[in-house]
């Protein structure tokens, strides 16, 4: 019961959070931060009981099924290493963001903290479900908080933003939903258990190529790789910074985890009848189009001025470094080799999480103290901003790839697991120093940025700042800490992950 118990925490203490903080939002976010201290706790407790490498599965009826051929759909969840790794992301994040928030959101306290809370469900249900309709669910219901925040309180013209949102990540849904359908019909809804798909393959082996298709595609757009990534510039750059801490440290990635846990894993690797040369291909164009992705956000973060866009454009390079390592990873378990590129990738789904999350929380400070979004008419804010230029420093340097932040482990990784299946596939040769260029120009974005707002002083009239309140520079040296302590002790997340 205590996943399922996880789950329904988050959506009570969301009422709870909506009432208290119609009295005093302080109290409201000392008991989420409780809360979500105590899911840490309870889903740290499922892990460890299941024992290391083991999963733990709970099931429960859901939706009976008339036809006699068929069995009836459950309601699946579960927890390994991996997906509790990016649960316990997720909550570390979401703490931060929920403290900086009370900082930075001067409107509308109840109603805000409300959908926050909800938006925690559906992230938390994404990583620890195991059945294919019970993830559609929550990966629709993500879509639903995220959308009235962006609207409600964010800037320029949100409601237009916030549609454009809706609409890319709910077209990319319905290819999902055939997919879904697909391996639903085709295996009377054995298959929609994730495990258990392997077990009833011959049933939609006829139909694989076109269920992959429809479920890569689906995900990518969520993940936001070129060309599907036009609704993400906005939507980040124009979201409230707790949100947009969300948006590129989570939600953007929960299509990452997709990708590799069903896409790759489950559909591709799956497949018994799958050829050597038939899995070169699939995963040379995937890696291949992680290339592209790379290159085009990490240019157009380049090129850009605005605060927050910048930030937006480099997260859409990252997850381009995160498809390269999980196409060479599965290229690499294809052929029985250990998957560095795909650990590599996992990784980086909490070093990019915590890293760009604390970038966007540095971006929302900027914004809030400056009233200016131009990082060209800025400079000389470490003096007087210097705690949230030192937690900006941590946040671009580690985006940057420099050691000994976290970003760099996973990018090594990414790079010389790429690398290592050169032998068998030269592509991947070009892949991996494609690849090493690219986080060139990712070091090229993070440095011009630090230098244009914090560093540089120009010689006309300086920006009138002070430093963000206590409130928000809690949230953002808080989570600073973390991506210290990763860097430092990579182990400690990496010992989680366990393939299957």
């Amino acid at each position: 019961m205590e996943l399922l118990v996880g789950l329904i925490i988050p959506v009570v203490l969301s009422l709870v959070m909506y009432y208290t903080a119609k009295i005093k939002k302080e109290v409201a976010v000392g008991i989420m931060t409780g809360a979500c201290i105590l899911l840490i706790i309870l889903f740290s407790h499922a892990y460890f009981i299941a024992g290391k490498g083991e999963m733990l599965k709970e099931s429960y009826s859901w939706i009976p099924i008339l036809t006699p051929a068929a069995r009836a759909i459950r309601f699946t969840l579960f927890i390994d290493g991996i997906s509790y790794a990016l649960v316990i992301t997720t909550l570390l994040l979401f703490i931060f963001s929920l403290i900086y928030s009370n900082g930075y959101i001067e409107r509308e306290h109840p109603q805000f903290y409300l959908l926050m809370g909800l938006l925690l469900t559906g992230l938390i249900g994404v990583f620890i479900s195991a059945n294919l309709l019970a993830f559609y669910v929550f990966w629709e219901f993500m879509l639903i908080p995220s959308y009235f925040i962006i609207a409600r309180w964010g800037y320029r013209d949100p409601a237009k933003v916030a549609f454009k949102f809706f609409i890319f990540t709910h077209a990319g849904a319905v290819f999902l939903i055939v997919g879904i359908g697909l391996i639903a019909v085709l295996t009377g809804g054995i298959g929609l258990e994730i495990f258990q798909l392997k077990e009833v393959y011959e049933k939609i082996l006829p139909f694989w190529r076109y269920i992959f298709a429809f479920l890569t595609f689906g995900f990518a757009v969520k993940m936001a790789l070129w060309p599907v990534h036009l609704w993400l510039p906005d939507a980040h750059a124009e979201a409230p910074a707790p949100m947009s801490s969300l948006l590129s440290g989570i939600i953007i990635e929960a299509g990452a985890y997709a990708i590799f846990r069903i896409a790759l894993l489950t559909v591709l690797l799956g497949n018994p009848t799958l050829t050597a040369s038939e899995a070169t291909e699939v995963l040379v164009t995937l890696a291949s189009l992680g290339v592209f992705t790379a290159f085009y956000g990490g240019f157009m973060a380049l090129r850009e001025v605005d605060v927050k866009r910048v930030i937006a454009y480099s997260s859409i390079s990252h997850m381009g470094y995160v498809l390269i390592g999980e196409a060479a990873g599965a290229y690499a378990l294809f052929n029985g080799i250990t998957p560095w590129g795909l650990y590599g990738a996992i990784f980086h789904l909490t070093a990019h999480a915590w890293s760009k999350g604390l970038w966007f929380l540095v971006g929302g400070s900027i914004m809030h103290m400056t009233h200016m979004r131009d990082i060209t008419k800025l400079g000389g804010l470490m003096d007087k901003m210097p705690l949230t230029g030192i937690a900006g420093a941590i946040g671009m340097f580690s985006i940057a790839g420099a050691p000994p932040f976290p970003c760099f482990t996973s990018e090594f990784l990414i790079i010389a697991g790429t690398g290592s299946i050169a032998y068998i596939e030269h592509r991947f040769l070009w892949i991996a120093v494609l690849t090493g260029i690219a986080t060139l120009v990712s070091a090229a974005y993070s440095l011009r940025y630090f230098w244009q707002v914090f560093w540089y002083k120009p010689d006309t009239k300086p920006v009138e700042a002070k430093e963000a309140n206590y409130w928000m520079v809690a949230g953002m040296l808080g989570l600073a800490i973390l991506v210290i302590a990763l860097g430092v002790m990579p182990w400690v997340v990496m010992s989680l992950y366990s393939l299957r």
